[in-house]
């Protein structure tokens, strides 16, 4: 590695020079207006300005300090391109998002006979009760068939980056006005958007893609993973599947990831084998959090703002769920004050009976494992506080929801 010239101000090299033709010619007289003094000033700025265009220039080709364009020209030299950021979308082909009825009625009978035509641009978003602003656009006109009752659609984010990532369910309003009663949703998340890549994180790419510093390990395979666009977190357990096996457990938006996540990360880590050991792509372990409870609410409240008041605190538990992914705990206490704290109508939550849990009616929780489609056993949570293993990540299941007047 290069040596970079060390740093110094030009009345640092003034001083040096100073010291050092006093030392060796006796010369001290140094007034502003002296041949020696001007001779002096112009051969230390002309030195420092040197040292800093020389240190510069060896900063922008070391790995270390590299920045922008520099690091990016490093990167190509060893075969690796810095991530560019994309739009999160959702495709027909992939039966995520749809526009459908309730009810069972068509979108002929919404329409009075024809279809429904949606035009190209329709914005689609996570509804005025969820803070995130989350916006999609349909790509393409769309026309509903008028003898169904749900078709499934193309849209894209307005914007590029993760943050456009979303849960399942969260797209759930739009802004067609054609057509009272017609409904979106997305029933899988979409978790293919992905922010331009820092320079930290490039570099770090970088250093561990050269074979003396990174070989064919866990920490190889758990690198590629994190490249694939949608992938916001992993974990790698050897042994999981039994002897000679790691499970690459895969986290995306709020924790959940989908079919195609996990084929596109499995597809990037089969080129990375590891001799002796499997490494198997799986999407993380949904813990589902379901809630009996009874809140109060004042006798005049109407019954269209006692739903809106239950819809209010069904989003509270899903936002509050996604948040302690990140802290891997979730807090019965912290969800019972945050549910209050967001719903300045509630007068409180209470229990008809005495339960294991102090807080709710009831807290149950079941686990989606990745190795099988079934749901684990029921059971109900006592204390006030689970803590998510590793491979596992807080969903939210169901709430029921009991409303008393006061």
């Amino acid at each position: 590695m290069a040596r970079i010239p060390d740093k110094k101000t030009l009345a640092n090299q003034v001083q040096i020079f100073k010291e050092r033709i006093e030392a060796q010619t006796g010369i001290n007289h140094w007034s502003e207006d002296s041949a020696i003094k001007s001779l002096v000033d112009t051969l230390s700025s002309s030195i420092v300005d040197d040292r800093r265009q020389t240190r510069s220039s060896i900063e922008s080709i070391q790995v270390s300090s590299a920045k922008g364009m520099h690091l990016d020209a490093i990167g190509q030299s060893y075969g690796v391109s810095r991530n560019a950021s994309n739009f999160a979308s959702s495709y027909t082909s992939e039966r995520n998002f749809i526009f459908y009825t309730e009810g069972g009625a068509t979108f002929g009978e919404l329409s009075g006979g024809p279809g429904i035509e949606i035009p190209k641009g329709t914005t689609i978003n996570m509804g005025v009760e969820n803070s995130r602003q989350v916006t999609y656009k349909t790509k393409k006109t769309i026309i509903l068939d008028p003898s169904k009752t749900y078709q499934y659609c193309e849209i894209e984010a307005i914007s590029k980056g993760a943050y456009m990532n979303c849960a399942p369910h969260a797209l759930n309003s739009h802004t067609f006005k054609g057509v009272d009663g017609l409904k979106c949703m997305n029933k899988y998340a979409i978790l293919n958007g992905r922010d331009t890549e820092s320079d930290e994180d490039y570099r770090y790419r970088i250093t561990s893609n050269f074979a003396s510093l990174s070989q064919s390990n866990l920490e190889k395979i758990k690198l590629t993973a994190l490249n694939v666009p949608g992938v916001l977190n992993i974990e790698a357990i050897p042994g999981y599947f039994g002897i000679g096996t790691c499970a690459v457990f895969i986290f995306g938006a709020s924790g959940y990831s989908n079919g195609q996540l996990v084929t596109r990360v499995q597809s990037v880590i089969n080129s990375y084998k590891v001799p002796g050991l499997s490494a198997i792509a799986t999407a993380g372990i949904e813990v589902k959090f379901h809630f009996d409870m009874v809140i109060k609410v004042k006798d005049d409240m109407t019954s269209m703002a006692s739903s809106k008041m239950i819809s209010s605190i069904t989003s509270a538990i899903r936002r509050y769920l996604a948040e302690n992914n990140v802290r891997k705990s979730v807090s019965i206490i912290g969800l019972h004050e945050y549910i209050i704290s967001q719903n300045p109508q509630l007068i409180g939550i209470t229990r008809k009976q005495d339960r294991a849990n102090e807080f709710f009616e009831g807290v149950f929780i079941e686990r989606s494992y990745a190795t099988s489609q079934r749901l684990s056993v029921r059971e109900e949570l006592i204390g006030k506080t689970y803590s998510l293993d590793v491979g596992e990540f807080a969903g939210f299941g169901s709430c029921n929801i009991i409303v008393e007047t006061i």
